[in-house]
């Protein structure tokens, strides 16, 4: 993607701001789950649309607004009305389109050309289930931000290709039948090591690079190797720990650090009691002299607030505005934040599903549902059936 800002899970768009798990897109805003649009703002399940303003569920549409089908001219006449350089008018804006999408069916996950999966975002995969963010996954269970892997279970990201691999972080490259491991590329029979690229048979190392039978960086003979891990392995079965992936008190980030305080938030307490590394983020913060009024409207922002420090209107505490943050505003006529770059950052999460499943009932037909919406979200959820109807 090019020449797109606050964006998360894109895919080949351009000149997009705001938008959230969409691809091929172009100047597109504020959107979620949208393929192949452009020149739109305010979309959610939308597919080959472009000159669309507020719309839900539409395949190939122009010129709608709120998913009424205007003319050319009515349209523009319209969008005219609204100004997206304006804070206060998109935070409007959004808060009609999040009442008006609850109008609409949602289907129960994203993904296609699947066969007997169940997760969300899943494309292209089979006999998979609990998986998120995956495609072209074969017989894989829990496994997130994964592709092309066969038979592997419990993994976060990567794959291209991965096999027979358990409990590993950052798998892929063609491994194959490794566990318990942190970054393991191109590897095979690796267990619990960090980082091991083209090696073989290692056990309990860290960055290894073409080696084969090492154990904790040692070389071994194989008859040795097989021997020694034998017996690391029995005593490992007696305290607990085979079978178990490292320990969270030994990482090398603190959790509110890393993308763990994203899909499993917890707080300072939770961390002390779990004997987890934790940021106090008080303790570095700047404090500003004074609290800098952030305008409306792009047109009324000056080039000094690159050099001013703000506070962020959500979790109160400070942040910038980079000189080329401003320079894309004032090219794009995109209304100034008020809020951190985190802080927005995690609000584009929460316009994706967790990544857990519940039981519910598809509101068309009764049917049950596997999906990643909670029982208590406000979407009609639905099946693929009744999906299929609603958008074609």
């Amino acid at each position: 993607s090019n020449y797109c800002v606050d964006v998360s899970f894109i895919d080949k768009c351009e000149l997009c701001y705001e938008v959230v798990a969409c691809t091929e897109c172009y100047n597109l805003r504020y959107a979620v789950n949208s393929h192949n649009c452009i020149d739109s703002a305010f979309l959610r399940n939308c597919r080959a649309c472009r000159n669309c303003f507020g719309c839900v569920n539409l395949v190939s549409k122009q010129y709608c607004y709120f998913n009424k089908q205007l003319s050319k001219a009515e349209y523009e006449r319209a969008i005219a009305s609204h100004d997206l350089g304006a804070r206060s008018q998109v935070q409007a804006l959004g808060d009609r389109f999040e009442q008006f999408r609850l109008d609409f069916p949602y289907k129960y996950m994203i993904g296609e050309q699947n066969e007997n999966v169940t997760g969300n975002s899943v494309f292209s995969s089979r006999d998979s289930h609990d998986c998120f963010d995956a495609s072209e996954v074969w017989d894989c269970n829990y496994c997130s931000w994964f592709h092309q892997a066969k038979d592997c279970m419990d993994c976060f990201s990567w794959g291209f290709p991965a096999e027979l691999c358990y409990e590993c972080v950052e798998v892929g490259g063609g491994s194959y039948q490794s566990a318990f491991s942190v970054t393991v590329v191109n590897s095979q029979q690796i267990y619990y090591c960090y980082q091991a690229y083209n090696s073989k048979n290692c056990f309990g190392c860290v960055a290894t690079k073409k080696n084969e039978h090492f154990i904790l960086n040692r070389q071994y003979s194989a008859a040795e190797y097989e021997k020694m891990v034998a017996r690391i392995i029995s005593h490992m079965q007696t305290t607990g720990e085979w079978g178990e992936f490292f320990p969270m008190s030994i990482t090398p980030l603190c959790y509110n650090a890393s993308v763990a305080q994203d899909y499993q938030p917890i707080d300072s307490e939770l961390a002390k009691m779990l004997h987890v590394p934790w940021h106090d983020e008080s303790s570095h913060a700047p404090t500003p002299s004074k609290k800098v009024a952030i305008a409306d409207s792009i047109s009324d922002i000056a080039d000094e607030i690159c050099s001013q420090v703000l506070t962020c209107s959500v979790s109160g505490r400070p942040f910038k505005l980079t000189k080329a943050e401003l320079a894309y505003y004032r090219k794009h006529r995109i209304a100034p934040p008020d809020v951190a770059f985190v802080e927005r950052h995690r609000a584009r999460l929460r316009k994706r599903n967790p990544r857990m499943l519940w039981e519910r009932v598809c509101t068309g037909c009764g049917a049950t549902l596997q999906t990643s919406f909670p029982p208590w979200a406000p979407e009609k959820v639905v099946c693929e059936e009744c999906y299929r109807k609603e958008m074609y």
